[in-house]
This record gives structure tokens, C-alpha cells and sequence, in this order.
């Protein structure tokens, strides 16, 4: 897993944002939710209207990132519990700052699946996401969809063989450590040699071009 890149300050993220996307905001406020990526509630005056989001890139790199955002926009003229993200005003989905990618979606009011308890947690729930997910993946994949690659090196198996011959003495977890690593090690395999393709491509979309108002649904 890569590190996460520098967290950008919140008046690097306003300044951004204004220049970027617009939509009039005035404040933004940093939300201590998510693990890697870093959000952001955005409002103009007192009203919320979008939903930031600085993440560090994917092992595929800064195109795959905005790949996958493109394909979500694609998503969302059909399916409805799809949210696409906002457009910046260079037309791209994605802004280079501080390591990783900004992106904005809409601010959406909802409440989050579960709620108050914790996700899944009765069946009705669990049924609505099964049929939720089942939509999502009949749905024909778009053309700029990124497909899965590996962020392990395909030596690992041989690295970790080699690592674990040598006795790892730095404190008293060490020698524990190098047993729970090496009694695994066989059923380590090698990784892709290199990133797949991309899927195939779907149907034109009426119109073409870029969505500019927000989709409905939810994220």
C-alpha cells in the first residue's frame, strides 16, 4: 500500500475549489470521516452544496483515478444510486494537489445506511444493498471503467522467502514476527507482470459530453 500523500490545508482546498469548481462556495469544513482519503463539507453561505474529497493515488497512477470517476458519471444516467462528481471547469474530474487528487460530488442529505446502528445490521438493509449492487453489475461496464491491478510486486514471494531466512532480532516481537511471516510464505504467489487493459467500450452516451448538473441518488 502506498502512504497517503500531505493532506492539503483548508485554505488550499477553498482556494480550489473556488477556482476550480465555483458553485459559490464560501467555507469549507474538514470531516473527521473516511480512512485514507481526506473530506471536506463545502458551503456557500450557510448552505452545504458539495462534498470534497482529497485522496492519494491509486497504484495504477492519476489517470486511473480520473478513468474511474469518468466511468462513474457514466453510471449515473442510468442507475439512480449512483453520484457523479462534479466537473471541473478545465473539464476534468480530478485536480493534482499535494500528493493525491482533489474531486467534489454534490452534497447530498441522506442518511447513511444503517443508521444509528452499524451498517447491515437488519435485513431489510442487507437486501437493499444486494439489490443495489446486483443493478450496479448488470449494468454495462463504461468504456473508461479501470480495471483491477495488483499494488504487490510480483518478487514478493521470493522477497519475503529471503527475509525470513535471516533472523530478525530488533526487539522482543521480532523472532514471533518472522515466524508469522514465513509460515504462509507458500501460498504467496507472483503478481500481474503488468496492468491489464481497460474494458470494453459502452454505448455512446445521448448528448456526449460532460454531465454539469448534479445526478440524482445517493452516495
Amino acid at each position: 500500500m502506498r502512504p497517503p500523500g500531505t493532506r492539503p490545508g483548508d485554505a488550499t482546498v477553498l482556494g480550489l475549489v473556488r477556482s476550480a469548481w465555483g458553485w459559490g462556495v464560501s467555507a469549507v469544513e474538514h470531516l473527521g470521516v473516511g480512512s485514507r482519503a481526506q473530506h471536506w463539507k463545502a458551503t456557500a453561505g450557510l448552505r452545504p452544496v458539495l462534498f470534497v474529497t482529497h485522496e492519494p493515488l491509486p497504484v495504477a497512477g492519476a489517470e486511473a483515478l480520473e478513468d474511474a470517476y469518468a466511468a462513474a458519471a457514466d453510471l449515473a444516467f442510468a442507475l439512480d444510486v449512483v453520484v457523479s462528481s462534479v466537473p471541473s471547469s478545465a473539464g476534468t474530474w480530478t485536480l493534482p494537489v499535494a500528493g493525491g487528487a482533489l474531486s467534489v460530488t454534490p452534497w447530498v442529505v441522506g442518511e447513511a445506511l444503517g443508521s444509528p446502528g452499524p451498517p447491515l445490521a437488519d435485513r431489510a438493509d442487507t437486501e437493499d444493498t444486494v439489490r443495489m449492487l446486483a443493478r450496479l453489475h448488470a449494468a454495462h461496464p463504461p468504456r473508461r471503467t479501470p480495471r483491477w491491478v495488483s499494488g504487490v510486486e510480483p518478487d514478493l514471494g521470493a522477497a519475503l522467502r529471503a527475509r525470513a531466512a535471516r533472523p530478525w532480532d530488533s526487539g522482543p516481537l521480532g523472532a514471533p514476527a518472522r515466524a508469522a511471516v514465513a509460515a504462509p510464505r507458500g501460498a504467496v504467489a507472483p503478481g500481474p507482470a503488468a496492468p491489464p487493459r481497460r474494458g470494453p467500450p459502452a454505448p455512446a452516451r445521448p448528448g456526449g459530453g460532460a454531465p454539469r448538473g448534479p445526478p440524482p441518488g445517493a452516495r
